[in-house]
């Protein structure tokens, strides 16, 4: 598969089954443009883009659309957070929305650089499914 922007190196994209019907995982080629492309998805979620970033919502809680930062749960889980975290607890940054009666989440894995997004039917299975199964694992 062709890489999703000039900005990135890598695509794969494959249709999991259970509550993600489409998942796309994609490498950066650089921290910058990872988080760059990040943040230049929150239009589409209904967000707006600030220098700091402006964390709102919280996916967990189905209070979208949101923009949390991302923190390790466990040995190779996740949690979204509604506070500001340190540069050292935080390995990501996840959106959550819904559109078109379905579910998105979208976040990147800092460590590794890779911007993933999937889809479903509904947040709540999506987002549980998120937490313990999406990767990549930093």
């Amino acid at each position: 598969m062709r890489p999703l922007a000039d900005d990135f190196d890598a695509t794969v994209s494959c249709r999991p089954s259970g509550p993600a019907s489409s998942l796309t995982y994609s490498h950066a080629r650089s921290g910058f443009l990872l988080y760059d492309h990040f943040m230049n998805r929150l239009p589409r979620a209904g967000l707006v883009r600030t220098q700091p970033v402006t964390l709102t919502g919280l996916c967990g809680v189905g209070q979208i659309p949101a923009l949390n930062d991302v923190m390790p749960s466990g040995l190779s889980g996740r949690l979204d957070v509604a506070a500001k975290v340190t540069r050292q607890e935080r390995i990501g940054y996840v959106i959550c929305d819904e559109r078109g009666g379905r579910a998105r989440i979208e976040w990147i894995t800092l460590e590794v650089a890779v911007y993933a997004a999937a889809t479903g039917e509904k947040l709540g299975p999506l987002y549980d499914w998120w937490r313990t199964d999406a990767g990549p694992e930093p």
